[in-house]
């Protein structure tokens, strides 16, 4: 119960805790960030960490600055092998992970200049750090990583997910982009195209641009890059696919309409949450445009094959989608939508006040959604209540 620790645990459905044990302790700090199982149910975590690092195991490394842990598990939360990784200098922190049928396991982070395996990073774009899709072996090892930014390169990766051949999609906005295969959608109502081999915005405003990138899965090197963007800002939140290409993402628009593939998605007054699909000719199929008064933000989605479910913070307001109608009420609430994939029709949404709901995993129509409340909240007729703020 520190910063210098981390644990995992395991609950049941009826909410009973089957077991809580230790991962590691380092003496300088430790953060868990990810958590993602394989297709036999073995379990990944990544995180950064910091100074003499402890493994549940017994293993220990050091670590000067900041680096990277990631551990593997089996499903009863005992360690099959663990690591540390420095070399990249500071601020370096593993966000994200997802395991291959191999046993081998991408990993996605920010980086400064430094290796991974046999891979040189280079340095970020100044004041903001770049990121890196990495894999390890099936021991733990680094193989090779990827910049996302390339050199000089600013770059926030929010989601990664598999496409239908295997390659990696990752979303996420940029300031400059330092990478080839670079395909930019034109601003808003102008639906042009061009290439480049790197993109940068030269604003003063804090403005940033969304990506969506397709990843070589043996080299992590970029097939293409599709940004969108125009004059303000823009930022792609979550990413799936399905097994006929389709591609699924959450977007965040702050004052103005984006044109997204062949479609352009309006933006309202606040921030304007919304979900789109495009083909595997990278063409929308569909969007959904959240009107709500103030600040919304798509979080997480979950394609479960029949329906599509998103993750979503509604500002105090009303919502009217398709069938669908939410009343708000706190300063925010925490929402699941449901939608049909094929469509787009928005068919139910679930919420709860004064809370966020930050992720989302179903499967055959159920799953699980985590998030945060402050103080009491009333979800699924069961009242909770906590006496801090979170």
């Amino acid at each position: 119960n520190s910063l210098k620790s981390a644990y995992i645990g395991r609950i049941s459905p009826d909410k009973k805790i089957r077991w809580l044990k230790s991962i590691a302790e380092a003496s300088y700090g430790i953060y868990a960030h990810d958590l993602e199982r394989d297709i036999f149910g073995n379990i990944y975590i990544s995180g950064s960490c910091q100074g003499l690092i402890h493994f549940a195991n017994g293993q220990e490394q050091n670590q000067d600055e900041m680096g990277i842990f990631m551990v593997k598990l089996n499903q009863d939360g005992d360690i099959i092998w663990a690591n540390a990784f420095s070399g990249l200098k500071s601020k370096v922190h593993a966000y994200y992970l997802l395991p291959r049928d191999d046993g081998k396991c991408y990993i996605l982070g920010n980086h400064g200049q430094g290796n991974f395996g046999n891979s040189k990073l280079p340095l970020g774009g100044d004041g903001q750090y770049s990121q890196y899709l990495g894999l390890v072996s099936d021991r733990g090892q680094p193989l090779w990583a990827s910049s996302l930014g390339g050199e000089g390169g600013k770059i926030s990766a929010a989601d990664i997910c598999y496409d239908s051949q295997g390659h990696v999609l990752i979303c996420g906005n940029y300031r400059i982009m330092n990478r080839p295969n670079v395909i930019i959608h034109g601003a808003a109502n102008s639906g042009q195209q061009s290439k480049a081999d790197s993109v940068q915005i030269s604003r003063t405003n804090g403005s940033v641009q969304s990506f969506i990138g397709r990843y070589h899965k043996d080299t992590g090197e970029p097939l293409a890059i599709h940004t969108y963007g125009g004059s303000r800002m823009h930022n792609a939140t979550a990413i799936s696919s399905d097994e006929e290409g389709n591609i699924y993402v959450g977007l965040n628009l702050y004052g103005e309409d984006l044109a997204f593939g062949t479609k352009v998605i309006p933006a309202y007054k606040g921030t304007t949450m919304a979900l789109a699909k495009l083909d595997k000719n990278w063409n929308c199929q569909w969007y959904k445009s959240f009107d709500t008064p103030g600040s919304d933000h798509l979080h997480d989605i979950s394609l479960d094959g029949n329906k599509l479910y998103a993750a979503a913070m509604i500002a105090k307001g009303n919502l009217t989608m398709d069938e669908v109608q939410l009343q708000t009420r706190g300063l925010w609430s925490g929402a699941i939508f449901r939608f049909d994939p094929n469509t787009g029709n928005c068919e139910n949404v679930e919420s709860w006040e004064v809370g966020n709901a930050d992720c989302v995993a179903m499967k055959d129509g159920k799953g699980y959604a985590g998030g945060w409340f402050h103080y009491t909240m009333n979800l699924a007729g069961e009242e909770f209540t906590t006496t801090t703020d979170g």
